[in-house]
């Protein structure tokens, strides 16, 4: 959560989600899975819906073709339809066995509408063989917690966008006292919380093998409570001036701002504002413990998601000392999650303790909102520096949030700015830092309630809407890093071998405006290769602010010569695959061997490029990898 900015949201109803994304094709209409996640054996079922929009009655097959790191897996799966009238709709089951022996891998489901000889649609699916969501954590919000919400319909929308790891946020009676015993409370905006539908969520998520995270904020409570019975001393705060010895309630920090300048929350909340204890107060943190210890254990949590407010500067303790805040986030991680013996992450914002949380924190992912305007370097490139210096401390999935097209979204016109007007994301934008976070490693978090996509950071309020568009091409790229997961989030590094672009465009390893993006990475006997085209960009900011960056021309076959370290053989040992070509499905490309006094490479070429290409050779017969199964 960003510190100060609470103060200036727009409280409108959220959208209402619907079970799948829906895709533009003229056939297949929606596409998800029974489960996130499976294991070794398993039989995995990819779900299609068919609306017909062909302009015609269909008769024909919808067969699938599941795929790892290239490479087919298993046999066809393919169901008939027949005379399926123009608007029917038809739901085609496509059964998958997991291979047996593997773990921690994805795999791409291609599939394909046929009438006779042609192909009249095609898509994506995506199934994952792990054992553990903490793997690929691929975190998404949840916030419709009002008596009668469709939880089933919105579990299966945040299933088919491929979210394990769900965040309830705002879901607590008090930030000092969150959980209630009672069948229904009113959480800070007043909004009431319906146990029963807690408890349906809940219930859902984990039948679909995802988690479920409370959200809770470290050090955060009502201004009332020393006052309201529940049992926090001010002598716990965390002050922003040196008010020792006689600090009451309007020295102490808070958010927004202890309605300073940062001025209130919005008439009508539970609470005007929040006041920040000190998160290195023992006391303070065994209460914690004590408070938060309930949602666990009875309401069935798998853990919590603790926020943050970002560095929160010079402060004091109510004894008038600094509190030293070098190991703040990893010691209250620790403290918690050993007390409560529960499983969870702390949110790290702009990564003002890095190594510390990193090294130390016991969490089960390395969770960071991103803020340009907090310190965060705004340029397209530093993702990819980011998660290197993260994966230099810790080897656990990275997500990052990173809420899009902010500044427009806040235009006083749109809905999501308190207006009347639908505004709408910029797809260029959406998938500029899509790629390039998927690129670097790490999944990009901003999804909400089935069909949400964050772009106020007051995650419950309205945001700006997505084109038919915009849901099939996030929906190809989710798909997409789900089943190349093993290559881009498992034992990857920057790679020491270099590449460079031969011809049909300009590029270059720096990311720099105005050309292709090369980054070259490596694995266990796999050399990889992302081209991101950054050709049409002016600046290569982080974010797309003011849902104005352009769209990237396509650009036609280019030629690459890419060094390597290592031995080639076999056959169809190089691939390329783009989440904007086919929906993802991998090609096999030829190529040529060289040398010279760089070393050894090959040269070969890239069919096309709009945002995000990758390119992987295999090396040494898979001899040195943990992927030689696809």
């Amino acid at each position: 959560m960003k510190r100060l900015a609470i103060a200036f949201l727009t409280l409108l109803a959220s959208a209402s989600a619907q079970a799948s994304p829906s895709l533009t094709g003229p056939l297949i209409n929606a596409v998800t899975t029974d489960a996130q996640s499976y294991t070794a054996g398993q039989v995995a079922h990819v779900i299609a819906t068919l609306v017909n929009n062909t302009g015609s009655v269909f008769s024909g097959n919808l067969a699938g073709v599941m795929s790892g790191r290239g490479r087919v897996v298993g046999a066809t799966s393919t169901s008939s339809v027949t005379a399926l009238a123009i608007g029917a709709a038809q739901t085609v089951d496509l059964a998958f066995q997991i291979p047996a022996g593997v773990n921690d891998h994805g795999y791409l489901v291609s599939l394909t509408a046929t009438s006779g000889a042609t192909t009249v649609d095609m898509a994506g699916a995506a199934l994952e063989a792990s054992a553990d969501w903490a793997t690929y954590p691929r975190e998404c919000f949840v916030t419709n917690f009002t008596a009668g919400t469709s939880t089933q319909a919105l579990v299966a929308g945040l299933n088919a966008w491929h979210c394990n790891v769900l965040q309830f946020y705002d879901d607590n009676f008090k930030h000092h006292l969150p959980y209630s015993p009672n069948l229904a409370w009113p959480n800070l905006s007043n909004t009431m919380i319906s146990r029963t539908v807690l408890e349906s969520y809940i219930g859902a998520a984990h039948a679909k093998r995802m988690a479920v995270f409370n959200y809770t904020l470290w050090n955060g409570a009502y201004p009332n409570f020393s006052t309201d019975g529940t049992g926090p001393s001010l002598s716990w705060g965390m002050f922003a001036t040196n008010c020792a010895p006689s600090c009451t309630l309007a020295n102490m920090a808070g958010t927004p701002s202890n309605g300073g300048s940062g001025g209130l929350f919005p008439a009508g909340w539970a609470a005007p504002w929040l006041a920040e204890m000190d998160p290195t107060n023992a006391a303070w943190i065994s209460y914690f413990e004590t408070v938060n210890a309930p949602f666990i254990r009875n309401l069935g949590y798998d853990g919590l998601q603790i926020d943050t407010l970002g560095d929160p500067g010079k402060v004091y303790n109510a004894s008038g000392n600094v509190i030293n805040m070098t190991t703040a986030l990893s010691g209250f991680q620790n403290a918690v999650r050993s007390a409560l013996n529960t499983r969870g992450v702390i949110n790290n914002v702009s990564g003002w303790d890095e190594a510390d949380v990193a090294t130390n924190a016991q969490q089960d992912f390395y969770y960071r909102e991103t803020h340009p305007e907090f310190g965060d370097t705004p340029y397209y490139p530093s993702i990819n520096g980011l998660t290197a210096t993260v994966r230099s401390f810790t080897n656990k999935g990275i997500d990052l949030p990173i809420y899009m097209d902010d500044t427009y979204s806040n235009t006083a016109s749109c809905i999501s700015g308190g207006g009347s007007t639908p505004c709408y994301f910029n797809l260029p934008g959406l998938l500029y830092i899509d790629a390039t976070i998927f690129a670097a490693g790490a999944y990009h978090v901003y999804l909400a309630d089935g069909d949400r996509f964050i772009s106020n950071i007051y995650v419950p309020g309205a945001q700006l809407l997505m084109s038919p568009a915009a849901m099939q091409s996030e929906y190809d790229y989710q798909t997409f890093g789900v089943a190349m997961e093993k290559l881009l989030r498992s034992a990857v590094s920057d790679a020491t071998q270099p590449a460079a672009i031969t011809s049909g465009a300009t590029g270059g390893s720096t990311g720099a405006a105005g050309q292709v993006y090369l980054l070259p990475k490596i694995r266990p006997g796999l050399q990889i290769l992302h081209l991101l085209n950054y050709s049409q960009l002016p600046s290569n900011g982080i974010q797309d602010t003011n849902a104005n960056q352009p769209a990237p021309t396509r650009l036609g076959a280019i030629g690459i010569k890419m060094y390597y370290s290592g031995t080639l053989t076999g056959s169809n040992l190089l691939w390329f695959a783009s989440p904007d070509v086919n929906h993802g499905t991998p090609q096999s490309l030829s190529y040529a061997k060289g040398s010279d006094a760089t070393g050894t490479y090959i040269t070969f070429t890239a069919p096309s490029l709009l945002y995000w290409d990758m390119v992987w050779l295999e090396l040494d017969g898979l001899s040195t990898s943990d992927y030689t199964m696809p």
